[in-house]
């Protein structure tokens, strides 16, 4: 896949088109699926599956996902779920192509396993990956002292 990306100000313009993109999608999401009503989330890393649930536990919708990576509050790094050990494989699968796209567009962002960023930056990946994996948007689990960021590829609400 070629991002035609030539100069350092693509790849900003890049990654910015990608982060609007991406807070429409979201906001379309949150919209249409009421997802700031759920307190609670749990992900099933077998079945790819993540599902919010109102206070009562009682499922809400539920949504196929695949890990994009994990921005380390602690020591501000960004880590591809393809480089995570602690992520089951095919959570990471689609993920991986981005470390492809990344060799043929001479992007070390997409190939390098972990390296120093910030919490925009890292939102900045997980938008560039929904873009090139046709995602239909990004939850982002703040967890104990990192973020995971997480591909919706489907959504559906539970009936």
């Amino acid at each position: 896949m070629q991002l035609n990306i030539q100069s350092d100000d693509d790849y900003n313009r890049y990654l910015n088109g990608c982060l609007n993109k991406l807070v429409a999608k979201n906001n379309r999401l949150i919209e249409e699926f009421e997802l700031g009503k759920f307190e609670a989330w749990d992900i099933d890393q077998e079945d790819g599956r993540l599902v919010f649930s109102d206070p009562q536990g009682r499922p809400g919708v539920e949504a196929a996902v695949c890990f994009i990576g994990t921005f380390s509050q602690i020591t501000n790094t960004w880590l591809w779920a393809w480089g995570n050990r602690t992520v089951a494989p095919g959570m990471a699968r689609d993920v991986a192509t981005l470390k492809v796209v990344g060799q043929e567009n001479g992007i070390p962002d997409f190939t390098e396993q972990k390296w120093p960023c910030d919490d925009k930056v890292a939102w900045a990946m997980a938008a560039a990956a929904t873009e090139i994996l046709g995602g239909k948007g990004v939850y982002a689990a703040h967890l104990d002292d990192s973020i995971l960021f997480m591909m919706y590829k489907d959504v559906r609400k539970v009936e």
